[in-house]
């Protein structure tokens, strides 16, 4: 049997509470894989433009921990 028999067959047996938050978890897992997640062209187009900088900055790293905490 696979991972995924397996899973199937451990998330039937789960009921009540246990089994709607693994359906919850489960439905945010898949929307995720959605086109709707990914990136434009033009986005893509900006990724590759700011990779190939030959010279990149970055924020200094007080700013980013101001930010990110």
């Amino acid at each position: 049997m696979g991972i995924v028999e397996s899973f199937v067959s451990f998330a039937q047996g789960l009921t009540g509470e246990r089994r709607k938050a693994l359906e919850a978890e489960l439905t945010a897992l898949m929307e995720s894989y959605s086109e709707r997640f990914e990136f434009t062209p033009g986005e893509l187009a900006e990724l590759d433009r700011r990779a190939a900088e030959p010279e990149p900055r970055y924020a200094p790293g007080d700013d980013v921990e101001r930010l990110l905490g």
